[in-house]
């Protein structure tokens, strides 16, 4: 009689799955660090019931907010020759939430949105793939952009506290090098050189790295795209802004303050930081820091608040998900 054995897992996989519990044992330690050193008070986040007509204002914000980003990867689609709807973005943007709440990985979500969009485009997945790469970029740079916008508006604040002008300034020198590089890689000499010719012809992969980089350069024609994507990833990081602000007003004794516009989306460019699954205890340990800087309290419980909100709105994503695999992405002469 013969037994069939299971296959043992790979050295790739043990690896993966003691990376992932490694992350979430990382993230327990800061929550009960957070949690014993009183920075962290369970009992706060009750005020999302009691304040209910706060924490629904907020939802449907962070929701409208979902909404308005998720034009952006039409935008984006468009010069490219390829359409999307808006539902369909809509739906693309909550099925990728969901993974990203719910799996233990910072790029769960992303890898499943670029499957879902790429059906139905066998030839031009590669396209696909950049430009949805590309929207994510939008969406962290204008995380990284806020600070600067709000800053002027708190100047005395700031002044107050050298850490929080060092953060900014670091904040800066980010913006002026992802600006830097994007329009590097729109301008024709760049592209042109011998050093890109050289890096298409040997390294490895460099045909799939040359369709990337030309499917970024073919923009440089698309100046209004670009403008009307960062237009939207202003609005709607604006919206979410205000939504943290409600939320903080529910759950945080003092109330919300304004100069919380600065320092929240520092909290949340902290927060993608791949150490913890979705940032968790990091993001946590980074608002409460941030929010003391300028003589706030209660951080780490306003992005607990955000990450139960945002928790419910990602189980929309379980409908698209269940729903199963489906052409989102089409040619535009044939949409």
């Amino acid at each position: 009689m013969s037994t069939t054995r299971k296959p043992l897992p790979t050295m790739t996989q043990t690896r993966r799955i003691f990376s992932i519990l490694f992350r979430v044992v990382i993230a327990a330690v800061l929550l009960i660090y957070l949690w014993h050193s009183g920075a962290i008070d369970w009992s706060d986040l009750i005020g999302l019931i009691e304040a209910w007509p706060l924490a629904g204002a907020a939802t449907i914000l962070l929701l409208t907010a979902a909404a308005v980003g998720s034009s952006r990867l039409c935008v984006l689609l468009k010069p490219q020759g390829l359409h999307l709807s808006f539902m369909d973005s809509f739906r693309l943007l909550l099925v990728g939430q969901f993974f990203n709440t719910f799996l233990p990985s910072s790029t769960g979500g992303d890898v499943v949105k670029i499957y879902y969009a790429s059906a139905g485009n066998r030839g031009r997945r590669t396209e696909v793939t950049t430009i949805i790469l590309l929207d994510r970029a939008f969406g962290m740079f204008t995380m990284v952009l806020w600070p600067l916008l709000a800053a002027p508006f708190f100047a005395t604040i700031i002044s107050d506290s050298q850490t929080l002008q060092s953060l900014l300034w670091a904040d800066a020198l980010v913006v002026v090098i992802l600006v830097t590089v994007m329009l590097l890689g729109m301008t024709s000499r760049v592209r042109d050189s011998r050093v890109m010719a050289w890096a298409f012809k040997r390294l490895p992969l460099g045909g799939y790295l040359q369709r990337i980089f030309d499917t970024i350069h073919t923009y440089r024609h698309h100046k209004f795209a670009m403008m009307a994507a960062l237009g939207i990833s202003i609005a709607a990081q604006g919206l979410s802004l205000v939504a943290m602000l409600l939320i903080a007003q529910a759950t945080n004794a003092d109330g919300y303050a304004w100069r919380m516009l600065v320092v929240i989306p520092l909290g949340l460019v902290a927060n993608t930081i791949p150490l913890t699954p979705g940032g968790l205890g990091v993001g946590e340990a980074a608002f409460e820091k941030l929010f003391l800087l300028t003589g706030l309290t209660g951080g780490a419980v306003v992005i607990l608040g955000w990450r139960l909100l945002m928790t419910l709105i990602s189980l929309l994503g379980l409908a698209v998900y269940l729903k199963g695999r489906q052409q989102f992405v089409h040619d535009a002469s044939t949409a």
